[in-house]
């Protein structure tokens, strides 16, 4: 490749990597606070489906305080070996908890899986004290009544009591797509949340 070329290539690079930042500042500025659990759990479903959770951009702490709400957030950005392209980011005290805080925690990470370059995401949410005032009825209204009840939850759930239901919604094709996992107490309220979605390489 010519010299003129490679700088040809270069600039059509920076070009578009300016295109997505544009794009992705957009849709970050249009998000809407979460003031209110049921909110904190639309917003992670909204950034899920729209596959923002997947895109750099978030994963600064102003991005995420106005994502998710929380006003404690901590970035921490992987830069070795397969952690290269990976963030991880804990988000705490949310505007719908009084004091004492009730320690609700949102963890949420991307990572690239090398070495194919497929793009995974994960969120997991549990609230710290009861009730949240969503139930399974909320849950249903919010994504379908197209879920299937599991019998154990996946880490970092808190381990399920006697009468905890577990259940998980499938969105999209096997291995691509969102799934997301909710401990609901049997005939009360939210406990968790885990979701994760994957983007393989195409």
């Amino acid at each position: 490749m010519t010299t003129i070329a490679r700088t040809l290539s270069l600039l059509i690079a920076l070009a578009m990597m300016a295109g997505c930042t544009s794009q992705r500042s957009a849709r970050l500025d249009s998000l809407k606070t979460p003031q209110s659990p049921l909110q904190l759990v639309e917003a992670i479903w909204q950034l899920s489906a729209s596959g923002q959770v997947l895109d750099t951009g978030l994963y600064t702490a102003d991005n995420l305080k106005r994502a998710f709400g929380g006003s404690d957030v901590n970035v921490r950005v992987g830069k070795y070996d397969v952690l290269i392209g990976s963030y991880w980011a804990e988000i705490r005290n949310f505007p719908f908890e009084t004091p004492p805080r009730s320690q609700t925690s949102l963890s949420i990470q991307r990572l690239t899986l090398h070495p194919d370059g497929a793009l995974r995401s994960s969120v997991h949410l549990r609230f710290g004290q009861f009730p949240t005032t969503i139930d399974l009825a909320a849950l249903e209204r919010l994504f379908g009544k197209s879920w299937i009840e599991k019998e154990y939850p996946l880490p970092p759930h808190p381990i399920p009591g006697p009468t905890d239901q577990v259940i998980q919604y499938k969105f999209g094709e096997e291995g691509s797509g969102w799934t997301a996992s909710f401990v609901i107490e049997r005939g009360g309220t939210l406990k968790s949340v885990v979701g994760e979605l994957n983007r393989p390489n195409s």
